[in-house]
């Protein structure tokens, strides 16, 4: 019988985090809950991926954000809803950024056999990476020579690398960004003493970022700025 997945929570700079693992022992049990997770539409898009690895991942982040929208309404002290009745729908296409169904802002990630979500009521962006090795190639491109000083003496399986990785992913999904070229524009300058990460772009401070590791990842989320008012007709 598989073993049913378990949804965990961190917090990250005042943020909740929710967190699911799908790995093969719970895959199948994951997948059992499909009609009761996800709405019709979702449906029709799950079940039109034709790598079970994919359809896996994309169900678990599904999990993953419904669990933080029904938080999200229970802190406002409504009552919950059924997860099928909370589409988690992609802006444009199959996968991507996702709208949320309740006022505010949703962000997925996965790596690996996690996936992670977060939900806020302004902009925000978060990115789980599994621990890793980069290549010399792959360090250059995202680690500028400033941070390299700062980091000092660095293997490639250094662990603060695939921190720096996530973190600054996190910023460019905050911003619902697609273009990873410009990663390396988002610089590292240290801690602050509330324990977000210092990030410069173009020598500009970029706030509301935290990170940290858990269970052989490193999870990040980052803030950006706030959503427009919607104006009258």
């Amino acid at each position: 019988m598989p073993t049913a997945p378990v949804l965990s929570q961190i917090r990250l700079g005042g943020r909740t985090v929710f967190l699911l693992n799908f790995a093969d022992e719970t895959a199948g049990a994951l997948e059992t809950h499909a009609c009761d997770v996800l709405s019709r539409d979702e449906l029709t898009l799950w079940r039109g991926f034709p790598l079970a690895r994919k359809r896996r991942e994309w169900l678990a982040g599904r999990m993953a954000a419904k669990a933080a929208l029904q938080a999200d309404r229970l802190e406002r002290g409504l009552e919950p809803l059924p997860f099928r009745t909370l589409p988690v729908l992609p802006d444009d296409g199959r996968s991507g950024p996702v709208q949320s169904p309740l006022d505010g802002c949703l962000t997925i990630s996965h790596s690996g056999t996690m996936a992670a979500a977060a939900h806020s009521d302004t902009p925000i962006g978060i990115d789980i990476e599994r621990l890793r090795a980069f290549t010399p190639a792959v360090i250059q491109q995202f680690v500028s020579p400033t941070e390299s000083r700062l980091l000092g003496p660095c293997p490639d399986d250094d662990p603060r690398l695939t921190l720096l990785w996530s973190a600054k992913e996190a910023v460019l999904k905050a911003r619902r960004a697609r273009n990873l070229t410009k990663i390396r524009q988002i610089e590292w300058r240290g801690w602050n003493c509330s324990g977000a990460m210092e990030m410069r772009e173009h020598g500009l401070p970029v706030s509301g970022v935290f990170a940290g590791f858990w269970r052989g990842h490193a999870v990040a989320v980052a803030s950006a700025r706030r959503l427009p008012e919607a104006r009258a007709a």
